[in-house]
């Protein structure tokens, strides 16, 4: 499979990620069925600050740039 980039990926609706915003990304990971877990080794950065938004999921293997 060779590499493909969409430089204009759909967005979420922004009442989906309104509604969305006041859970938990561990609640929502738990909807999800933990689809793309980073593991309990993330932290936050900043401490305090919650972000809603878009996001898009990358599958890349080792050595992949």
């Amino acid at each position: 499979m060779s590499g493909v980039v969409v430089t204009n990926p759909p967005k979420a609706d922004a009442g989906d990620v309104e509604a969305l915003a006041g859970y938990g990304v561990a609640t929502l990971g738990e909807a999800m069925g933990r689809t793309g877990l980073l593991g309990p080794g993330t932290r936050p950065v900043q401490q305090g600050v919650r972000v809603a938004g878009t996001a898009v999921t990358v599958l890349a293997g080792p050595g992949t740039t």
